[in-house]
């Protein structure tokens, strides 16, 4: 990460290893009243080619964008093309790097018409690479008072790129906090971009990016939840990414409580044993020691599968059974579910709100299918947006 001026190479590095049973690993950041939280990938993270994610800035303050790349073979060499309108700094384009070394990209000064986002990294050898904005803001730059936060995540590699993605808005705050965004990344020339398949953009270049709003007041509004949050289908003709960002919760008013994650594409057949099993630790269920915050669930899953729920020890056989009885007893309140049908299949949206007590909590998801779980953390002064989602690894085979 950015510390402070420190930017270039670095033998800081974690690598996580099990002796042979799969585990789930997320990284949290606290840093004063600024939270992250980073959803590692497993394998599935590593490859050859990757495109960045930041926050969609507003105001010129302080952005803190940054690249972390670190190799997981020896001599790997970086490859970091010079890309218009940027200025990063660290020195990282031909550098070689041995397992466990990273290098480090930031970039202080706001770039102009966010032309960060989607800045290209490759390398000879598989790497993985975090990426994000250390003090972002994404409120409108006409409103008083506009919050800043982390926003950050582990990235995928172009071969885990898809062509259908379901997305929708974490938590609305309002008009005062506008900001909540889809940000959709091409991987190749001539992309065209589809929104519920209408097109919104029709000619998009390798890391040029389309941004759709998610700012709709769908539901998510401390005064609307009674109301079914908006899923939106964003599908593409060539493999593009796709990251959220917006409103981890709306405690506080929302603004301190933004985060951004990458969404995995959509992959019914993907029945690995990450794609069906969500593991939520319970430390992450009040990260600061305090209980004035809220933790927001977001469940997708296929409509034709069964996916049981635990929840601080009591697991529920389906997530109907979960949303009506957890409701009952009094931990979410009543939520309603949304479903949508892309090519054929439908997915239901699930979403679950509870508060942030200074007990621990654990929530556990597990499937017959795949299921994409993201996760907002909040309180006053910070938040975060984490997900667990099901990356398929695909392997680059040398020449």
């Amino acid at each position: 990460y950015e510390q402070g001026p420190n930017a270039g190479l670095s033998d800081r590095g974690l690598v996580f290893r099990s002796a042979g049973s799969p585990f789930f690993a997320r990284l949290d950041v606290a840093a004063d009243n600024q939270a992250g939280s980073v959803s590692l990938k497993g394998e599935a993270g590593a490859g050859r080619e990757f495109y960045s994610a930041h926050y969609h800035q507003s105001i010129d303050n302080n952005s803190g964008n940054f690249i972390s790349i670190m190799a997981t073979v020896n001599r790997t060499t970086l490859s970091i093309p010079a890309q218009p309108g940027t200025n990063w700094v660290g020195g990282c384009d031909g550098v070689i790097l041995d397992r466990g070394q990273s290098c480090v990209l930031k970039q202080t000064p706001f770039a102009a018409d966010n032309a960060n986002i989607g800045t290209y990294i490759s390398a000879d050898r598989d790497i993985v690479v975090v990426s994000g904005s250390w003090s972002g803001k994404i409120g409108r730059p006409n409103a008083d008072n506009v919050g800043r936060d982390i926003g950050i995540d582990q990235l995928i590699p172009v071969s885990a790129f898809g062509t259908d993605y379901l997305v929708n808005e974490p938590s609305y705050t309002g008009q005062t906090h506008e900001g909540g965004a889809a940000l959709v990344i091409a991987s190749d020339d001539d992309t065209v971009i589809r929104l519920n398949g209408e097109v919104v953009a029709d000619d998009l270049d390798a890391g040029e990016f389309y941004r759709h709003s998610l700012d709709n007041g769908d539901g998510n509004s401390a005064l609307n939840q009674a109301n079914p949050v908006a899923l939106d289908h964003l599908s593409a003709n060539r493999p593009v990414m796709v990251f959220v960002q917006g409103y981890a919760t709306p405690i506080g008013g929302g603004r301190n409580n933004q985060g951004l994650f990458v969404v995995a594409p959509l992959d019914p057949d993907n029945l690995s044993v990450g794609a069906r099993s969500n593991h939520f630790g319970a430390r992450m269920w009040d990260l600061f020691g305090n209980n004035d915050g809220q933790v927001w669930f977001w469940v997708l899953a296929l409509a034709d599968t069964t996916t049981e729920m635990t929840y601080d020890g009591v697991t529920y056989p389906n997530l109907e059974d979960a949303r009506v009885n957890l409701a009952a007893a009094g931990p979410s309140p009543a939520q309603p579910t949304v479903t949508r049908t892309v090519d054929g299949v439908d997915w239901t949206l699930y979403r679950f709100r509870f508060s942030a007590p200074d007990q621990d909590r654990s929530v556990i998801l597990e499937g017959d299918g795949p299921v994409y779980t993201h996760v907002g953390y909040g309180n006053s002064f910070r938040g975060f947006l984490t997900a667990m989602q099901p990356v398929r690894r695909r392997v680059v085979v040398d020449s």
